[in-house]
């Protein structure tokens, strides 16, 4: 699944990207039906614990959900 949701994504991304040194991830979450998608900076990145999100304290909100 995750090959196909980066073939639908890569030809979206207009700009040149560096995969080594990204200045912006896009994290894509699917369970089940619903899907939620982020578009977050290198430190806003965060560490699941005990299966629950801890947001760094870098974080902002600029995550968008889709149902």
């Amino acid at each position: 699944m995750a090959h196909e949701i980066i073939a639908r994504l890569a030809p979206v991304i207009v700009r040149k990207v560096d995969l080594r040194h990204p200045d912006q991830l896009i994290r894509v979450e699917v369970l089940g039906r619903k899907t939620a998608v982020s578009i977050l900076r290198p430190g806003d990145v965060f560490a699941t614990r005990r299966g629950q999100p801890t947001p760094s304290p870098a974080a902002s909100p600029r995550s968008a959900r889709f149902a």
